[in-house]
């Protein structure tokens, strides 16, 4: 038996989880930037970067929880 649990709805957004750091998800925000979301997927933060931005990975700081990106199409190696 399959139980829903929860659903987070997004329209014209192909989204795609790029990591968890400190309990929230952070996915992609249609090639503009980030989306941090928590546990129950509400959306606590939009992060907007600029337009066509392609994230490949991300590297987190286990103590502090910042973030670094790697968008090599961008040419950009980090993010503060």
């Amino acid at each position: 038996m399959k139980i829903k649990l929860l659903e987070l709805l997004e329209s014209d957004n192909d989204i795609y989880l790029l990591d968890v750091v400190s309990d929230n998800m952070i996915t992609n925000n249609n090639y503009t930037g980030m989306n941090v979301i928590d546990k129950k997927l509400n959306k606590i933060r939009n992060i907007d970067l600029f337009e066509n931005i392609m994230v490949y990975s991300i590297y987190k700081h286990y103590i502090n929880s910042e973030i670094l990106l790697y968008c090599p199409v961008n040419k950009i190696s980090n993010f503060k």
